[in-house]
């Protein structure tokens, strides 16, 4: 198990619509700022299947900077989704597959592909919770041997759909056991998924009452960090106010860190913290520095 420290943390770097000419300055930036480890970032898949040779010449221009890869993200279109139906299946899977060689490439610790929502909200796919069961199942068949032969552990993450619930994921840990397969625990997801009394699920944003969770949203009632304490191998790290999913910096909702914290270092898997905080707000932008500050006093001082 690694030190919970913020030496240790994976920070997010946008390069979603950035032209290749200013990488070299942003990951100078983060360097210049003690960050030593980033995001294999979702936009730079995208364009790495179709450019094979980019996703490598990135992950040099990465370490020229004395930057790890430690995790990456894939997208969670349909494309990527692991319980995606058999329409997009053989896309998915060749995806994921050569997702999971790249990041073996940058030596990165883990990669979290979600388990998807499209199943929830897309009524015309007629699908039950054990037919998304059963395709979610007959990919992680597939993925989890290509997951060990890359040494990339393949993470999970508690979302806010039904699909994804803490419940869910266990049920899949205990169907494929692997060092190479886990948990990401999600902080905010958490939050807003967790049963309080007095807290009311016709509250929650529309996107989640009403799309994920088709009108009739219901809170997770067991503990969703003691349960998927011994699974977790990474974990994303942001706040909310509990009734949607924000992505603010930790302290400026409802979780406890202090719990968090002292919870999350007891976890016997874990190999990464990731901090999944936006720096731009709807009403602030928080600089490098700023945000380092934060998870250093709210998360790391416990």
């Amino acid at each position: 198990m690694m030190d919970f420290t913020i030496e240790n943390l994976t920070q997010i770097a946008i390069f979603h619509d950035i032209p290749d000419g200013y990488h070299d300055f942003i990951l100078e930036e983060w360097r210049s700022h003690g960050i030593t480890r980033l995001f294999f970032p979702g936009a730079i898949f995208h364009r790495a299947l179709k450019e094979p040779e980019y996703g490598e010449a990135f992950i040099r221009k990465a370490e020229k900077h004395g930057i790890q890869l430690t995790d990456g993200h894939v997208p969670w279109t349909p494309e990527w989704a692991l319980n995606t139906p058999e329409d997009f299946k053989d896309v998915m899977l060749e995806n994921n597959r050569r997702a999971l060689e790249l990041l073996g490439q940058a030596g990165s610790l883990t990669v979290t592909i979600h388990v998807g929502d499209n199943i929830c909200r897309d009524t015309k796919l007629g699908i039950t919770k054990q037919q998304g069961r059963d395709l979610l199942d007959s990919t992680l068949e597939k993925l989890i041997p290509i997951a060990e032969k890359n040494k990339v552990v393949l993470c999970i993450e508690n979302i806010i759909s039904p699909a994804d619930q803490p419940d869910e994921l266990i049920r899949c840990f205990e169907k494929f056991p692997s060092d190479y397969f886990g948990c990401c625990f999600d902080s905010g997801h958490a939050n807003v998924m967790k049963y309080v009394p007095g807290k009311d699920p016709q509250q929650l944003c529309s996107w989640i009452k009403d799309h994920l969770w088709r009108g009739n949203p219901q809170f997770y009632k067991g503990d969703a960090l003691q349960e998927l304490l011994p699974y977790i191998v990474t974990c994303h790290l942001h706040d909310n106010n509990g009734l949607e999913d924000q992505h603010l910096p930790p302290g400026q909702g409802t979780i406890d860190w202090a719990e968090l914290a002292s919870a999350l270092k007891k976890a016997p898997r874990l190999k990464s913290i990731q901090s999944e905080t936006s720096l731009i707000q709807q009403d602030k932008v928080y600089s490098i520095s700023a945000m380092t500050d934060i998870f250093r006093e709210v998360v790391f001082s416990h």
